[in-house]
Parts: structure tokens; C-alpha cells; sequence
């Protein structure tokens, strides 16, 4: 189905551009550990790919690419697992949306769901990371159906879930203490007058791999949730932007770059809210963790304003936190290293 929209051609390259962007080292992952190393005064050996150790007199740690341990396999796994993280958070008071946990069989009541017309929905694989097989912005049962494509290719259990109406915001805990935010929109592109949409999404790829991960860690991918979102906006692919004007090419986070992610400072956030994160991660089980929010006003409490929490993830991507394009880099890693060495 992809094939048919966006053309054999472009998928190809898109490919190629993956396996390229997979190759280059990224020195924006490796910088926030060896420059976290270098603060705190310790030493450092190894790399990305084969983990970092670190000694500081007596004192070592170790970091495996995302991983810290600083939680234990069976806490992270378990925040893996949409539902149970969901129920785990409505007990302990927290906003989360609306779910419809299902496995293939099941899909009927999924379809009955939508059809109910009383909003948008997004289609998730209930375990999962990185926005990976995610589709937002479904409205019909038609929407459905191809997003179960993209969601299957990660397992056969799914979670249909209420599409919140706000920013996302990407708050990152350690020990209970909130260390930075992060407001993450999704991949965008900036018109230039004569390239259509599909040209600027190839562009911007092709930038990302150039970057070697200092503008996203993730390419732009083609997929039914671009579809989905360009239509939002009365565009398609072949639409062709005025010069100057942004328009986002995802309804998803999930693969968004440095342009589409904003530093937040902590005096904008409620108490209330904070409070809420807190206590999520806190119910998950987890020392740390970035909690995504989704609420259309920091300055409220998350239920007050009608948000939620939709993801407690673990291990959390950190390069969020260096990548903001409004300010210098938050240097989150520094703080996480220094609790690591004291452990």
C-alpha cells in the first residue's frame, strides 16, 4: 500500500538512506557520555556500540547505549507493556486516555470503537518503543485496518488508545527529582515555493544523515500516519507549501528532529503536574524514566487541564535533552552519571 503512494523509488532511497544513517557514527550519543565523563572527572573507555565503562577512584559504572542500569531488566520490561503501565498509572490516580487493549482476533471491538465517530484515535503495539508501528490521528475503520499493518510487524497485541488534544512534552526523572523537559513535536518541513511535500521529506532525510544524528536520532519514515497527518491539513504528498511555512508530516513524536524539539524551562511547569509525573513513574517502578505528557497547558495539573500521560519510557532516550533547538543542551547525562557512581 505504501508502494502505491509514495512510489518505489522513494522508498528505495529511503532505505538506502536508513542503512547509510545506520552506519555513521553518532557522535551526538557518544558526546553526552564521554562530555558527562569529563565534568564529573572520570575516565572513560569504549564507545557506543560497545558500551562506555567509567571509574571514578574506587567508584564504576557501565552504560550500554540507552541503558544505565541503574533500573533493574524485569522493571524496564515492564514498562515496555502498554497496558500494564496504564493500569499501573490508573491506580495511582495519574491521567492516562482512554485504552482498547486487543489482539488480532479481536479486532472487532477495536472497529466498533472508532465507528462511534466521537474523536481521533491512535493504534499502538502494545509493546513497543521509539513510536515504533504507531499511527495516530485514526477516524475511521478504514484507518484502522492499514494502521494494523504498520502496528503488526511488532507483535500481534495492540492498543488502541484516545488521541489527547495538546503538545507533547517529554519530562525526565531520576530518584523522584525532575531534571529537564522537552517539548517534542512532530518531524516538520519548511516550504520552499516550488518542492512538494514528498521532496522536502526527502530533503530533510537526507540532511538527517549528513547530521550523522545532530539533527534526530530517527529519518522521517514513510509510512500511514504522514499520510494520515498531511490529510489533517488538507495536503498530500504531490502539495506544495509556500516558501517559509512549517507543516508537520507526522501526527507521531516519534521520529521528530532537532527543529521539532523545544526546551521547556521547570518554572513553567505546575506543581500539580509535576506531582502527577512523579507519582506515575513512581507507580511503574522506576528510578529513571522519561515521562511523556501530553496537555494543551503546563501551567495546570494534568487532569485539571485535560491531559494525560501517555508513556513512561524506560530506558529514555536522552539525546532529546541535547538535541532542543531554542537552547544550549540541558546536560541531563552528567547528573544521571554522578547518581550512577554514587550507587
Amino acid at each position: 500500500m505504501l508502494a502505491a503512494t509514495y512510489g518505489g523509488s522513494y522508498l528505495s532511497e529511503y532505505r538506502r538512506l536508513v542503512a547509510e544513517f545506520d552506519r555513521r557514527p553518532k557522535t551526538v550519543l557518544s558526546d553526552v557520555w564521554t562530555g558527562a565523563a569529563a565534568e564529573v572527572g572520570a575516565s572513560v573507555s569504549g564507545d557506543w556500540s560497545s558500551g562506555f565503562e567509567f571509574q571514578l577512584g574506587r567508584a564504576q559504572a557501565r552504560v550500554d547505549q540507552w541503558e544505565t542500569h541503574l533500573d533493574p531488566p524485569e522493571a524496564i520490561r515492564r514498562s515496555l507493556d502498554k497496558s500494564h503501565v496504564v493500569g499501573r498509572l490508573a491506580d495511582a490516580g495519574v491521567a492516562v486516555p482512554e485504552q482498547v487493549p486487543f489482539v488480532l482476533r479481536e479486532v472487532r471491538h477495536a472497529i466498533a470503537r472508532v465507528r462511534q465517530g466521537d474523536g481521533r484515535w491512535v493504534l499502538k503495539p502494545r509493546a513497543g518503543s521509539a513510536g515504533e508501528g504507531v499511527t495516530c490521528g485514526i477516524e475511521k475503520p478504514a484507518h484502522l485496518a492499514r494502521a494494523l499493518v504498520a502496528a503488526a510487524a511488532y507483535g500481534d497485541e495492540f492498543v488502541l488508545e484516545r488521541q489527547v488534544v495538546g503538545a507533547t512534552y517529554r519530562l525526565l526523572l531520576l530518584d523522584g527529582e525532575l531534571l529537564d523537559v522537552v517539548r517534542r513535536d512532530p518531524s516538520s518541513v519548511e516550504g520552499d515555493g516550488g518542492s512538494a511535500v514528498r521532496e522536502l521529506i526527502r530533503s530533510e532525510n537526507r540532511a538527517r544523515v549528513e547530521a550523522a544524528g545532530s539533527r534526530g536520532n530517527h529519518l522521517v519514515k514513510p509510512d500511514f500516519d504522514c499520510l494520515l497527518a498531511l490529510r489533517a491539513q488538507r495536503l498530500d504528498l504531490e502539495s506544495i507549501p509556500s516558501a517559509g511555512v512549517r507543516h508537520p508530516v507526522k501526527h507521531s513524536s516519534g521520529d521528530g528532529g532537532r527543529l521539532d524539539t523545544h526546551s521547556v524551562g521547570l518554572p513553567s511547569l505546575a506543581s500539580e503536574l509535576v506531582e502527577e509525573v512523579t507519582r506515575a513513574v513512581a507507580a511503574v517502578g522506576l528510578r529513571l524514566a522519561g515521562v511523556d505528557v501530553v496537555t494543551p497547558d503546563l501551567g495546570r495539573g494534568i487532569t485539571a487541564a485535560g491531559g494525560a500521560v501517555i508513556e513512561v519510557n524506560a530506558p529514555p532516550g536522552l539525546h532529546f535533552h541535547y538535541l532542543a533547538v531554542n537552547v544550549p543542551a540541558n546536560r541531563v547525562a552528567t547528573r544521571i552519571l554522578r547518581r550512577m557512581l554514587e550507587t
